[in-house]
């Protein structure tokens, strides 16, 4: 740190790291983040600060020392390295140890329908609604850490969702065209901005339907692996790369939590407001009175951008998604008919 000769530069306190040279105070070290601790004195890049390991999680700043991560309770799993919080088990899912980097899936035709399942018990039949056998709906969703969703350009972003579109179609065995955003549209996904562990992420959601003869179950064991996750990160890089959206990143990405849930799929709707206001204009002895008609369309929002990009993309494409929809839904009638018969 800057000060009449080097002999007087004073040391980064650990869990501190300056990159700079030539500071004039100690102010300018800057503390590890959430998630990793910092043993060494004097460190001078971000990459001292140790992650703590998979399974377990470190939620303050400008920590010194590894004891300082704490191990995941049970009902939470970490399965990267380096994060603040751990993550609930995700649906279909439970775990009762501690410093878990898994949780169980559920037996088939069984599911958990909340987060942070404790016990196997917690495993329900799946009736109703809540079916998850051949000819159910799923939603399918990735969150990333390390991507700031506000920050991509429009073409990042339908590279980034067309990517994902792949990522699911071809670890489940799917076509592209049965992969629908939450608009009804085939062959695409929704991306939003999310908060993870207190961090800016990115989430890409998406419905599939289960195939006749197959689970939800059996879905879950091919999404929520180490595999899946790689492929997810490696093609959302390599997208942001050919369409220069690098600005985007925030730091190492990672795909926190994944998860596939059972539920009816309900395609989400344009709504348009109209307002109306009057003016009226006095002049000389007479008045004049005219009606200004203010008209926009926007989407309920659901796991949905609220920027005008997305809405954009949505009103070009609006008159094509009804017969999609119409259709997608037909075949779905067809495959939960065929299961059960």
């Amino acid at each position: 740190m800057g000060a009449g000769s080097s002999l007087e530069c004073l040391q980064c306190a650990p869990g501190t790291y300056n990159e700079q040279e030539g500071a004039a105070t100690q102010t300018a070290c800057i503390s590890c983040p959430s998630g990793t601790f910092g043993e060494k004195h004097g460190a001078q890049r971000r990459e001292d600060c140790e992650p703590c390991a998979a399974g377990m999680h470190q939620p303050a700043l400008g920590q010194a020392n590894h004891t300082v991560c704490l191990r995941c309770e049970p009902s939470k799993y970490s399965i990267a390295p380096g994060v603040a919080e751990c993550s609930p088990c995700p649906s279909g899912t439970w775990n009762s140890n501690f410093q878990s980097t898994t949780c169980s899936i559920c037996p088939v035709g069984k599911w958990t329908f909340a987060e942070g399942s404790l016990l196997e018990t917690d495993c329900t039949p799946c009736t109703g609604e809540r079916f998850c056998l051949g000819g159910a709906t799923a939603r399918v969703m990735v969150q990333l850490l390390g991507i700031d969703a506000e920050r991509l350009t429009q073409s990042a972003s339908l590279a980034l969702r067309q990517s994902y579109v792949a990522n699911v179609a071809s670890t489940l065995g799917l076509a592209d065209s049965q992969v629908l955003d939450l608009f009804g549209q085939s062959a695409s996904s929704t991306l939003a901005a999310a908060v993870l562990s207190g961090q800016r992420a990115t989430k890409f959601s998406a419905f599939v339907a289960v195939p006749t003869g197959s689970s939800a179950n059996a879905l879950a064991e091919m999404l929520y692996t180490q595999s899946f996750r790689h492929r997810v990160v490696s093609s959302v890089l390599g997208a942001l790369e050919r369409e220069g959206g690098q600005t985007a990143l925030l730091g190492p990405v990672n795909a926190a939590v994944v998860s596939i849930h059972p539920e009816p799929f309900m395609p989400l709707t344009s709504t348009t407001t109209v307002t109306t206001s009057t003016l009226s204009r006095t002049g000389g002895s007479s008045t004049s009175t005219s009606t200004v008609i203010d008209t926009h369309t926007s989407s309920r929002a659901m796991d949905v951008l609220t920027t005008s990009t997305a809405s954009n993309e949505w009103e070009k494409s609006a008159a094509a998604r009804t017969p999609i929809t119409l259709a997608w839904l037909c075949v779905l009638a067809g495959w939960r008919a065929a299961a059960r018969d």
